[in-house]
């Protein structure tokens, strides 16, 4: 994993991102972070909110990783229906998310208190997160009226193939020939498309 240069020092952290508080100008810290964080002990990788946005990184990576298959949905080619699409989408990743939570079902591990404490925290922030999100996606596709708009848009795609329908019908009893039956009937489906 390649990490950017350092703000502080201007070099590049192989290891933790801490530095030396013993030397002018501070030099990055050689030892090995914890696992998951960016910090050794020594630096402060044992406090407690780096240990908690550490499992968060980790439980969020392991959700995206379970995430993958979402990516593989095909695009839609109704705006419309896209937009529900991906609601479905968000929804699926709920679901992900609380079977991740049914994972730390015991009491014990939700009281943040135990080894699975900050496992458990960090999947609640995720659920919480994705739970605002979905509310707010519902909220906007609401908003759009797609029923109606969907609804609109197939009345009128039988609206006018009825017309085509109708000016084919009238064109071959008026005696005029097949091609021209063709012609007026394509005419009116061209609204459609």
């Amino acid at each position: 994993m390649s990490r950017p240069p350092c703000a502080k020092c201007g070099l590049i952290h192989e290891r933790c991102t801490g530095h030396k508080k013993r030397t002018d100008p501070p030099a990055p810290c050689k030892a090995w972070p914890r696992s998951g964080e960016d910090l050794c002990r020594t630096c402060g990788g044992n406090a407690p909110q780096v240990r908690r946005k550490a499992e968060e990184r980790k439980v969020e990576a392991e959700i995206i990783a379970a995430a993958a298959r979402l990516s593989q949905a095909a695009p839609v080619g109704n705006p419309l229906e896209f937009l529900l699409h991906r609601l479905g989408e968000i929804d699926a990743w709920l679901g992900i998310i609380r079977d991740k939570a049914a994972t730390l079902a015991d009491a014990e591990a939700l009281t943040y208190r135990t080894e699975n404490g900050d496992t458990a925290r960090a999947i609640v922030t995720l659920y919480e997160r994705a739970l605002d999100r979905a509310v707010k996606a519902a909220a906007q596709v609401a908003s759009l009226q797609i029923d109606e708009r969907l609804t609109a848009i197939t009345e009128r795609e039988v609206a006018a193939l009825e017309r085509a329908v109708e000016a084919a019908w009238n064109a071959g009893r008026a005696g005029t020939d097949l091609d021209t039956a063709r012609a007026e009937a394509g005419r009116h489906l061209t609204a459609v498309a």
